[in-house]
């Protein structure tokens, strides 16, 4: 009985860490926040981009080689591949906040108070600052998108 006590104990403990830690943290919010916001606006662009009348659009364009890519929009199916960069932008957002999630929940496993008193950088640290990054990385993820976007306008126009 004393372990189910302490178990719950526990649990309730890293569940209002990581609440403050996560979820309540602004910097966090920020970067989840404005991650998502810059791709839906990669989304709505695209999408704008694909009803503007156009039949033909170029996907791709190397300065050394010229166009690589071509989408044709008037054949069915074949306007995936101008939105594969927002959906791995997407896939990546979402993988981050999950292992950030789980980085946070490490916080409270596995370190004892005289483990953090003893190092330089404790796994607790190491933990916040590898969810943080993470985060910040997907944000990075986001505004190369945003970039996509523009030279995709920029290239159709």
């Amino acid at each position: 009985m004393g372990n189910r006590k302490r178990e719950k104990k526990n649990a309730r403990k890293i569940s209002e860490i990581s609440k403050i830690l996560f979820w309540k943290n602004k910097i966090t919010m920020v970067l989840i926040g404005t991650s998502f916001v810059l791709n839906i606006i990669v989304w709505l662009g695209l999408f704008m981009l694909t009803k503007n009348g156009q039949t033909i659009l170029i996907g791709h364009y190397n300065v050394f080689f010229g166009v690589d890519t071509i989408i044709n929009l008037a054949e069915n199916g074949n306007s995936w591949e101008l939105f594969l960069p927002p959906m791995g932008g997407l896939f990546f957002l979402v993988v981050s906040i999950l292992m950030s999630i789980f980085l946070i929940l490490q916080l409270d496993r596995g370190t004892s108070e005289k483990e953090i008193k003893n190092s330089f950088v404790s796994n607790k640290s190491l933990s916040f600052m590898s969810s943080r990054l993470l985060l910040i990385g997907t944000w990075v993820v986001q505004l190369i998108l945003v970039v996509y976007l523009i030279s995709i306008w920029l290239i159709n126009k």
